[in-house]
């Protein structure tokens, strides 16, 4: 199951509101997506931004362009707003369940980035570990090692 698409192409534009109608987005604000965002916007109105067909545009803070960086500074923000504070099994990095993680099965959409191996093991760091290619980007999904009973 896909929960979210994060989108890091920046002239993704028109093309969001399609995508929208299955999981809710996160998309990089640049201009020509913002712009999409704000006409998007004018014609919905959903009250929760985790249901289908929200959109939210989230703020570039690394470099311009580099969207590899764009996709792991907005994965915290991700946890943020759909993480739990007790999931299962305990995060190995967070034993004590101090901060939100993403729950096990939890999955993303990434549009406008491949995944290359750098990518993969940053990703591995927030719990991802399940991973297959698409046409625009690729499909991961967290999955919560287990210990062996």
């Amino acid at each position: 199951m896909l929960n979210v698409a994060i989108v890091v192409d920046p002239v993704y534009g028109e093309r969001l509101e399609e995508l929208s109608a299955n999981v809710p987005v996160w998309v990089v604000a640049t201009p020509v997506n913002e712009d999409a965002c704000r006409r998007i916007w004018q014609g919905r109105s959903i009250a929760d931004h985790r249901s289908p067909g929200s959109i939210t545009a989230f703020k570039i803070y690394s470099e311009a362009g580099n969207r590899r960086a764009h996709l792991l500074d907005v994965i915290p923000a991700i946890e943020k707003h759909y993480g739990s504070w007790k999931v299962a099994p305990p995060v190995p990095s967070d034993p004590e369940d101090k901060y939100l993680h993403l729950s096990d099965g939890f999955g993303v959409d990434v549009v406008g980035l491949d995944l290359t191996d750098d990518l993969k093991d940053s990703l591995k760091g927030f719990g991802f570990l399940s991973f297959a290619p698409t046409g625009v980007g690729f499909q991961a999904w967290i999955v919560r090692e287990r210990d062996a009973a």
